[in-house]
């Protein structure tokens, strides 16, 4: 019995889309995080911070490390009066890069969570937080460009 084996532009064909398809898969996934981005802000446009919410925490299922959508889910939350909650998403922002203090500090969204712990601990510690953000920053460059080149401070 003879077996057939499939053309080489099949297999072929069949490589570059198992090739193609995470990358369109993380496209896919770049459109829906600006979606959800842009309905979280014309949320706010009219005061309707649940639907903010809402949006910004699936916008953060998609983009896990991204302290913008943290921040402003920070915002939403505190509109809601939810302000140690909010308080947590400020501190998890500052945690994965954010570094305006002067901006929570005057920002209107967030006057109900300045008082919070987590916010007053955050003040405090703030020349530590800035040390430990340029430390992280270090080593993810170093892991970027660790090849070839000599770090020194």
């Amino acid at each position: 019995m003879h077996s057939r084996r499939p053309p080489f532009l099949v297999i072929l064909a069949l490589a570059i889309t198992a090739t193609l398809a995470p990358a369109q898969q993380d496209q896919e996934r770049r459109l829906l995080a600006n979606k959800l981005a842009q309905q979280a802000a014309d949320a706010f446009e009219i005061n309707d911070y649940p639907k903010a919410e809402q949006s910004l925490r699936r916008q953060l299922v998609l983009q896990p490390g991204n302290f913008v959508v943290m921040y402003n889910l920070g915002c939403a939350l505190a509109m809601q009066g939810e302000s140690e909650q909010a308080a947590d998403f400020i501190v998890r922002a500052v945690e994965h890069g954010f570094t305006d203090l002067a901006h929570v500090e005057r920002d209107p969204q967030l006057a109900s969570v300045r008082d919070e712990p987590a916010i007053r601990g955050l003040r405090d510690r703030w020349p530590e937080v800035l040390i430990a953000q340029a430390e992280n920053n270090l080593k993810d460059a170093q892991r970027t460009f660790a090849k070839g080149y000599e770090v020194t401070r």
